[in-house]
C-alpha cells in the first residue's frame, strides 16, 4: 500500500471555512449537550420536498418523521436524566479512540466486528445502544433483563430477539447485516440530529443535502455543538463498559468529519479502508437506490438523482486523501479492502502492530475462530457501474489522481 499519499484536488470550496475546534477536555466534560437538531437540514428537507417531491415521497417523509420525532424526544429526555442520575459519566476518559472510516461498502463492518471481539481492550456500540445511548435507560434494560432471567426464564429476551430478527433479519440482509445486539457504527447519533447523509435515504436529493451534512464544512458553532453532543455519547459508553478501554468505531459517513473529529480528539487514530472504485461506487449507489425504491420507484438507476449521488461518491474518495496529507505522521493509515478479505487475521494483526497494541492470547483465539469462518468472506452483490449508466472511463477520468495514489489499475 502506498504510504506517500498525493490526494486529488477537490472540485470546490474546501479549506476556506474550516476552523480549529476546541480539543477534547481532559477530565470532566464541562457542559452537557444531550441532543442537537440541525434545523437547517430539516428546513432544507421540507423545502426540497415541496419543490420536487411527489405524494409518495411526502407521505414517506411524514411517516418516518412521525417515528423519528418520538425516538429523538425519548433520547433527549433520557440523556438529560443522565446528568441528574449518572453525572459521573462526564469524567469517563476518551483516550486514543480509533475510527475506521471508508467509502460505503468497503469492508468496515467486517474489520470493526473482528476488532470488537477484543472486548478487554475496546468498547464499541451495538445498534441497540446507539438507539438508546443513555446510561439511565441502559441501566433500566439491564435490570429488566435480570428480572426476566430470574422470574420469567428469559421470556422477554426471547421476545426481543424474535422482534429483532423479524425487523432486521431479512429486510436489510442483502445490504448490511443489522441487529439490535450486533456491533454497529454510531451514525444513529448523527441521524437523530439530522446532521447525517442518511437523510438522503429518505429525501433523495444529494445536490441539496450533501453540502449541508458534511460536518467538516459547517460553521464552527455547529461543529463544536455536534462534537460536544458526540463526545458525551462516547463518554457514556466508556463509563458503562470500562474506563480503561479505548473507543473503537467504524463509520462510513465519517469521511467528511475526519478533520472535525481529529481536532476534538487530537490523539485519535484513523484507519481508512479503500476499495476499487469500480466495485465500491455501484454498491454505494445501490445502497441508496434500494431505499429510494420504497418511496420513489420512479427514480431510475440512470436518473439525475443518481448522478448527483455519484458526485458525492467521487468526493468520498478525494476528500479523505486530502486530509491524510494534513494529519500528523502516524495518525492515519490507508489499507486495502482486498487485503482484508484475502487474509483477515493477518490484516488485523498488522493493524494492531501499527496501533502499538498487543494481541492478547484470548483475543488471538477469538480472532482465529472468527477468521477461520470468515476466510471465504467477500460479499458479492453483483452491482456494476453499467447498471447505473456509468462508464468505467468516466470514473477513471474523474478519479485519476485517486487511482494513482491508491495504486489501483483503471
Amino acid at each position: 500500500m502506498p504510504r506517500n499519499i498525493e490526494a486529488a484536488p477537490l472540485e470546490q470550496r474546501r479549506d476556506s471555512d474550516i476552523h480549529a475546534l476546541k480539543p477534547r477536555r481532559r477530565g470532566a466534560l464541562e457542559r452537557s449537550v444531550p441532543m442537537v437538531t440541525d434545523r437547517e437540514v430539516l428546513r432544507a428537507m421540507v423545502k426540497v420536498l415541496r419543490e420536487r417531491g411527489n405524494a409518495s415521497r411526502v407521505a414517506s417523509f411524514a411517516s418516518i418523521t412521525a417515528l423519528w420525532a418520538p425516538f429523538q424526544a425519548l433520547t433527549r429526555l433520557t440523556l438529560e436524566l443522565d446528568d441528574r442520575l449518572h453525572g459521573e459519566y462526564r469524567t469517563a476518559p476518551v483516550e486514543s479512540p480509533i475510527f475506521i472510516v471508508a467509502n460505503p461498502r468497503s469492508g468496515t463492518t467486517l474489520l470493526h466486528r473482528l476488532m470488537s471481539k477484543d472486548q478487554e481492550t475496546f468498547a464499541s456500540f451495538t445498534l441497540g445502544e446507539t438507539i438508546f445511548p443513555s446510561v439511565t435507560i441502559q441501566s433500566l434494560f439491564r435490570r429488566v433483563a435480570e428480572l426476566d432471567e430470574r422470574f420469567l426464564g428469559g421470556l422477554v429476551e426471547k421476545g426481543v430477539r424474535a422482534f429483532d430478527k423479524r425487523v432486521f433479519g431479512s429486510r436489510w440482509e442483502d445490504v448490511h447485516r443489522l441487529g439490535l445486539f450486533e456491533t454497529e457504527e454510531d451514525e444513529t447519533f448523527f441521524t437523530y440530529s439530522l446532521q447525517s447523509p442518511t437523510t438522503m435515504l429518505l429525501v433523495p436529493y444529494a445536490d441539496v443535502l450533501a453540502p449541508l451534512t458534511q460536518l467538516d464544512f459547517q460553521s464552527q458553532e455547529k461543529r463544536e455543538r455536534m462534537m460536544d453532543y458526540y463526545e458525551g455519547t462516547i463518554r457514556r459508553l466508556i463509563h458503562r463498559k470500562g474506563r480503561e478501554k479505548r473507543y473503537l468505531d467504524k463509520n462510513v459517513f465519517h469521511t467528511h468529519r475526519i478533520r472535525t473529529i481529529a481536532q476534538r480528539f487530537p490523539d485519535a487514530r484513523f484507519v481508512y479502508l479503500v476499495r476499487h472504485p469500480y466495485e465500491a461506487l455501484p454498491s454505494f449507489l445501490n445502497m441508496f437506490h434500494a431505499a429510494w425504491r420504497t418511496h420513489s420507484p420512479d427514480i431510475a438507476k440512470d436518473s439525475p438523482e443518481i448522478r448527483a449521488l455519484l458526485r458525492v461518491g467521487y468526493e468520498n474518495y478525494r476528500y479523505p486523501l486530502e486530509v491524510a496529507r494534513e494529519l500528523p505522521p502516524g495518525q492515519i493509515t490507508i489499507r486495502r479492502y482486498e487485503d482484508l478479505v484475502q487474509n483477515p487475521k493477518a490484516f488485523v494483526e498488522d493493524l494492531y502492530a501499527w496501533l502499538g497494541q498487543d494481541v492478547s492470547d484470548a483475543f488471538r483465539a477469538r480472532l482465529e475462530a472468527a477468521t477461520s469462518a470468515q476466510r471465504l468472506y467477500e460479499r458479492r452483490h453483483g452491482h456494476k457501474l453499467a447498471d447505473f449508466g456509468i462508464d468505467e472511463a468516466e470514473v477513471a477520468s474523474e478519479l485519476a489522481e485517486v487511482f494513482q495514489a491508491l495504486g489501483y489499475e483503471p
